[in-house]
């Protein structure tokens, strides 16, 4: 599964908060929320409670609430490790979705099949909900934040699956787009965004520099790759951040140092 400190944005909260059935429950849709409900041992309140929420909204023809309240379900057996359940509610979501022409909420459903699909390890089912997220992307404004953090999101996701497919070339191009547009995004939060948003979107920056650095190893561009990973530990020095992933920069610096016979570096590069 991919990192998932904050996967579901702040913006979700906004996304979210405006259908009836869901803002105005204790299991609102913000992020990380799937981890905490986990944590707090209500798994089968929430899918319970999001069940519910789903088919009143069915019920009355409210598909937004709907896509949203089964959105909500997929997140939580997601994160519990019920991927067929997080599959039927997914589709669920998808279907709703699709019902509002809304393309924020289709776009979301989308994005989150595709990772529960590449969880099960069916990389081609995946590729099908990425490709379609990418379609339904261009009814978004082209200069919106939204759109720039998703496109970031899915051009990541699409790096994954071509490092899986070792495509690294192909895959380099995509984790370029994505920490592009992850800078594009992170510029475009002002002066002063709320603290979660802009510690999502420095993770969020980190973790494309990371991927990029992972795949210009696997395509034997060692130089580029500690560029990008020597960038990353520059950031997290200057911001004075606790990147959860800050182990992984170590690994793959220590590897290229390996290859390059630079054992002394090599080691403390581990």
């Amino acid at each position: 599964m991919q990192n998932s400190r904050f996967t579901y944005l702040a913006v979700l909260t906004v996304l979210f908060a405006s259908g009836s059935a869901v803002g105005q429950s204790k299991f609102e849709v913000t992020g990380g929320f799937g981890a905490r409900i986990r944590l707090e041992g209500k798994v089968k309140e929430a899918l319970a409670f999001f069940e519910a929420q789903a088919r009143e909204a069915e019920k009355k023809e409210q598909w937004a609430d709907a896509s949203r309240a089964y959105y909500g379900a997929m997140i939580v057996a997601r994160s519990s490790g019920q991927l067929q359940k997080a599959i039927d509610y997914g589709a669920k979501a998808v279907e709703t979705a699709e019902k509002t022409r809304d393309p924020a909420l289709r776009i979301l459903a989308a994005n989150q099949m595709a990772r529960i699909y590449a969880d099960v390890r069916n990389f081609d089912r995946a590729r099908e909900f990425l490709e379609k997220a990418f379609l339904i992307l261009k009814e978004l404004p082209p200069n919106s934040p939204f759109r720039h953090r998703r496109q970031s999101v899915l051009y990541s996701q699409l790096g994954a699956d071509l490092m899986r497919r070792q495509e690294y070339e192909k895959a380099i191009d995509a984790f370029s787009q994505a920490h592009y547009l992850a800078r594009v995004y992170l510029s475009s939060l002002g002066p002063r965004p709320q603290r979660t948003v802009l510690e999502t979107a420095r993770f969020d920056l980190l973790d494309r520099l990371r991927e990029l650095g992972d795949a210009y190893r696997q395509a034997g561009k060692l130089d580029e790759a500690l560029l990008q990973y020597h960038s990353a530990f520059e950031s997290i020095k200057e911001l004075g951040l606790r990147y959860p992933s800050e182990g992984n920069l170590y690994e793959g610096t220590g590897e290229i140092y390996f290859q390059q016979q630079k054992f002394s570096l090599a080691l403390a590069g581990c």
